[in-house]
């Protein structure tokens, strides 16, 4: 079958969409429409059941009621029922209907409760286990808005679509209960409806759909723009732009406000028209009475409460219908987007040889690097790293500094070429392995919500006293020890409670605790004091079997480094 086709005959059958969508919880749903069934039966039942108790009113018999009103197929059941057996019964059906509406909703809850769940974890997942050339080629604030808007989104396209199909059970069973009363009325009301939805409703649905995929579409490219300001905000403040970002935001909020206006506007427009129909009808009706229009009195009184009703319930619920249809249509970019999460491209972390211990330099073999939009970094790069010594590397801006860590790291994989260590390719070594291997400080760490030790340890089994070495290691225990609360003091999200040096040395000691064999420092001590400096980076000399790899523009302490590997250099003599 053709894709389009069956994305379109997809959309044209949200049951089949739930059940494809949601195969693992096909089950559950099955047991939900059967439950709107029998409370889409419970509640016709309940409304027929206005004949024989508008009967009980009017009857003038003590001993039964008068059937003379009631439809035929009626009859049988009502010949011998006084009127206190009709309310009893009455009461029943309605209890019942209460009953299952409950648990119901307790089902759709409990569904519902479990999908967003899932939904939450597998964006997780997504951001974590995805490769990271991956998710570095995506705009954060896409997955910002996933998390913070569509799964909502999602949750509400599920729940609309159960509802539609309640309030269609609900049309289908009070239709068939009015035209075993009377059919011709039924048939009036049925040709109302189809006139409505074929002059009306149909092209509502088409643009609810164009609507719901033009939402989402801006709602993440605003998203994506509060997480640029918030992630760059020392940048904005400095360069005096806060109100060129604020413009920005501003007028993409203004578009999204615009769509979700027109959705609001078309959502309630079923059931607008609808009830608008509904009141012309009764207008209608009453001016045929005032105009001198005698119908059946008897079968007249006996039949109108209950199609009174009847038609209201039907004309409503199909408004419902099309009301929940348009919503559903609008959220189903949402559903679709947020059911893809659980496509991951996933990392396997386990795939490979164990790394146990490194006992060989580290050997950068005729490494070619290019990122996927075509920029070429390294060509052919060729030398080794002194396992157990400081090494420097040095090289100006654009040189491929962070992307040789990248690619230490396996972050990202060479072009062409290899990294190995004890002559093994690095790609041999499972992903887990590897990088247990290496401890890594940036330019900006980032540091968690929560106490200093929590932010060492993270998910470590280490004992106090190892974070404490870890920190002096670090150069940071002094200024721990002396704050209030010692290591139990709060760092704020982003570390912003602390200086850039602070955060820098916390995450030092973050990696150090750990006692990774290689330790990567991208510009991590270029603003500290030289001091500073060269103090951390004899102590970290002093810690036996450890390779440091620095990037830096300093040159300072040059002199404690056993090998200084300058990538200007090596691209002069066309081997980067």
């Amino acid at each position: 079958m053709d894709i389009s086709l069956k994305r379109k005959l997809l959309r044209n059958n949200m049951k089949i969409i739930l059940f494809s969508r949601l195969t693992h919880y096909k089950y559950l749903i099955f047991v939900i429409l059967l439950v709107i069934v029998a409370e889409s039966f419970a509640g016709s039942m309940s409304i027929a059941m206005l004949i024989p108790l508008v009967n009980a009113f009017v009857s003038n018999e003590n001993d039964g009621l008068r059937t003379v009103m009631l439809p035929a197929i009626l009859h049988e059941y009502f010949t011998e029922i006084d009127s206190a057996h009709v309310f009893v019964v009455f009461g029943i059906i309605l209890l019942l209907k209460s009953v299952i509406g409950l648990f119901r909703q307790a089902l759709e809850g409990y569904l519902l409760k479990k999908l967003r769940h899932e939904w939450t974890i597998n964006l997780t997942k997504k951001f974590m286990l995805e490769p990271y050339s991956v998710v570095a080629a995506a705009r954060s604030g896409h997955s910002l808005n996933i998390a913070s808007r569509e799964i909502l989104r999602a949750a509400n396209y599920v729940s609309a679509v159960l509802t539609l199909l309640s309030s269609g059970a609900y049309v289908v069973a009070i239709s068939i209960a009015a035209a075993l009363a009377s059919w011709q009325l039924t048939l009036i009301a049925g040709l109302i409806l189809i006139f409505l939805y074929a002059v009306v409703f149909r092209h509502v649905v088409a643009y609810s759909r164009e609507n719901g995929g033009k939402t989402l579409q801006l709602t993440q490219d605003l998203m994506a723009q509060v997480s640029e300001n918030l992630t760059n905000l020392k940048e904005i403040k400095i360069l005096n732009i806060e109100h060129w970002r604020i413009s920005a935001i501003a007028e993409r909020s203004r578009e999204v406000g615009k769509q979700e206006m027109r959705y609001a506007f078309i959502q309630a427009l079923p059931i607008s028209l609808s009830e608008l129909l509904f009141s012309l009808v009764a207008i209608f009706f009453g001016l045929a009475l005032l105009t001198g229009w005698n119908p059946n009195t008897d079968q007249f009184m006996a039949l109108l409460p209950f199609f009174v009703v009847a038609v209201y319930k039907v004309v409503t619920s199909a408004a419902s219908l099309a009301s929940h249809r348009i919503k559903a249509i609008n959220r189903e970019a949402s559903f679709s987007a947020v059911c893809d999460l659980s496509k991951i491209e996933q990392e396997d972390l386990n795939d490979g040889i164990m790394f146990c211990d490194l006992e060989t330099n580290i050997k950068i073999e005729n490494v070619t690097f290019n990122y996927p939009d075509g920029a070429g970094i390294f060509k052919g790069l060729h030398f080794n790293i002194k396992r157990g010594e400081i090494v420097f590397i040095k090289g100006k801006s654009g040189s491929g500094k962070s992307t040789l860590l990248d690619l230490l790291t396996r972050l990202r994989d060479p072009s062409r070429g290899a990294i190995s260590v004890n002559n093994l390719n690095s790609r041999d070594f499972s992903l887990k392995g590897w990088r247990r291997m290496f401890g890594y400080v940036g330019q900006d760490p980032h540091l968690f919500y929560g106490t200093v030790f929590e932010n060492i340890a993270l998910d470590a089994s280490v004992s106090n006293q190892d974070v404490i070495n870890a920190c002096r290691l670090a150069g940071i225990s002094d200024f721990i020890e002396n704050l209030p609360k010692g290591y139990e003091s709060l760092i704020s999200e982003r570390g912003l409670n602390f200086s850039g040096g602070q955060r820098r040395r916390i995450a030092l000691a973050r990696v150090l605790v750990r006692r990774p064999k290689v330790v990567l420092l991208d510009e991590t001590t270029s603003a500290f004091e030289s001091s500073l400096e060269r103090e951390i980076l004899c102590s970290l000399r002093a810690v036996e079997g450890m390779t440091v790899i620095i990037v830096t523009h300093r040159i300072e302490n040059f002199d404690l480094a056993s090998q200084i590997i300058d990538l200007d250099i090596l691209a002069a003599e066309g081997v980067a």
